[in-house]
């Protein structure tokens, strides 16, 4: 899809940047797909997802590439005001990191099935509840980034600070299920990296709206 960031569209600033914000949507459609993915990987293994998992990765990469080059690019044109401000190198990134985050839990789960790691059923629950909140914050961002919503997205921060008080008591009952036994170190740092990659994601998408 990147190959429609075409350069002759340069010429005409404000229908390239347009272009460039359908082709960010596309991404970040990609980015989202790959989280729940990668979400579902980490309570039950799945061979082709997990390879589809690696193949996004592949492809959102491409799409930070391609689009920062374009949006270079587009800012050496001469813009108007309202166009320029369209132009942004950071929320691409702010999505790429997004993809990141979510090859990371990718990682977890493989190490969750390569290991059979078991958590209890307590953090299991916990997990299902935030991973809920990222699925809904990652959903309202794209979609304030792609109508241009600004009251939408005055309501994203709310909930990344939702997450912060979610992961911040998770950690909190994590450390006590350590102390009692009923969870080891291994398990615990799975579990702490799991909170940092979702903390991690709301605030890119607090940094986005």
């Amino acid at each position: 899809k990147t190959e429609m960031l075409d350069e002759r569209l340069l010429a005409t600033p404000a229908v390239a940047v347009q272009n460039s914000r359908m082709q960010t949507v596309n991404m970040a459609e990609t980015v989202r797909s790959n989280l729940l993915q990668a979400m579902s990987l980490i309570h039950k293994w799945d061979p082709k997802c997990a390879e589809s998992v690696s193949v996004n990765e592949d492809v959102i990469d491409t799409y930070e590439d391609r689009i920062g080059t374009y949006l270079v690019k587009l800012s050496e044109r001469d813009m108007t005001t309202e166009d320029s401000h369209e132009v942004s190198v950071h929320t691409i990134g702010d999505f790429e990191r997004i993809g990141d985050h979510a090859c990371n839990i990718y990682d977890s789960a493989v190490e969750i099935h390569d290991k059979n790691v078991q958590l209890s059923e307590e953090a299991w629950s916990e997990l299902a509840v935030l991973e809920s909140v990222i699925q809904d914050i990652l959903d309202k961002t794209i979609y304030v980034f792609e109508a241009n919503d600004l009251h939408g997205a005055t309501k994203v921060e709310p909930l990344e600070q939702v997450v912060d008080h979610l992961c911040a008591t998770m950690k909190a009952r994590h450390i006590t299920r350590l102390q009692e036994g009923a969870c080891n170190v291994d398990q615990g740092m799975l579990f702490t990296d799991l909170l940092t990659d979702c903390s991690r994601i709301s605030d890119h998408c607090s940094n986005i709206a």
